[in-house]
């Protein structure tokens, strides 16, 4: 069987990184894949490559393979809660659905809220028509009739999945990011689900705490994460 990998190249212009995520690891040999991941992230001006494993048989440890070094960054844990408290306080925070002719709006401010977060993925429009087509719910956080940040739901998940909610960073340090969380709890408990999942990194320990704060327990590890160094 052959190698499979994801190399994401598209964090490079706002973050100056790149991703290896390996799927399977094949007959090229991990330390040969790290090595021309690294060179190609350079030469396309990335600043560093992280790379994470889901390969059972091939789990990545920090320490030396060859001429390269794994050190360990981050891993992304999943979360999950009961619904079962129904509707949450969320300080007059409400949601609406995304409408086509604000598209760019959503893209604008999901971007931005999820610029400096571990892991983060950059959206483009057909990112989200794509998540879209696959059932995902989009749209605003309102509070006082303002738009403060935005979400999106994964209702079709096993359990049903938070995939992202973000605030403007213009809106932080006021409670709201707890008041979206709770709202979007409770637009999946409207909707008869009994419980949800999201996934958050171990360095994001602002989300983290709120998540545990506000019910939520760790259920497992999705992906750990290393920094690629060359020590050739």
């Amino acid at each position: 069987m052959g190698t499979e990998y994801q190399f994401i190249t598209r964090e490079i212009s706002s973050k100056g990184e790149a991703y290896l995520l390996i799927k399977r690891s094949g007959s090229c040999g991990v330390v040969r894949l790290l090595e021309q991941a690294l060179r190609a992230a350079r030469a396309q001006g990335a600043v560093r490559l992280l790379t994470a494993s889901v390969d059972p048989a091939l789990p990545l440890e920090e320490g030396n393979y060859g001429d390269i070094k794994l050190k360990h960054i981050h891993d992304m844990h999943l979360l999950g809660r009961t619904l079962e408290d129904g509707p949450l306080p969320c300080e007059g925070l409400v949601l609406t659905r995304l409408e086509a002719e604000r598209a760019g709006e959503w893209l604008a401010l999901y971007n931005q809220g999820f610029l400096e977060v571990p892991n983060s993925a950059t959206y483009a429009e057909a990112d989200l028509r794509e998540a879209q087509s696959e059932g995902r719910l989009c749209g605003f956080a309102l509070a006082k009739g303002t738009t403060v940040g935005v979400y999106e739901l994964d209702p079709l998940a096993q359990p049903p999945e938070i995939a992202g909610i973000a605030l403007s960073p213009a809106f932080r340090g006021q409670g709201l990011g707890r008041a979206l969380l709770r709202a979007a709890l409770t637009e999946l408990s409207q909707q008869g689900f009994r419980s949800c999942r999201l996934t958050v990194s171990t360095a994001n320990q602002t989300a983290y705490g709120l998540y545990l704060a506000e019910g939520f327990q760790f259920t497992g590890v999705k992906s750990r994460w290393f920094q690629v160094v060359s020590t050739g």
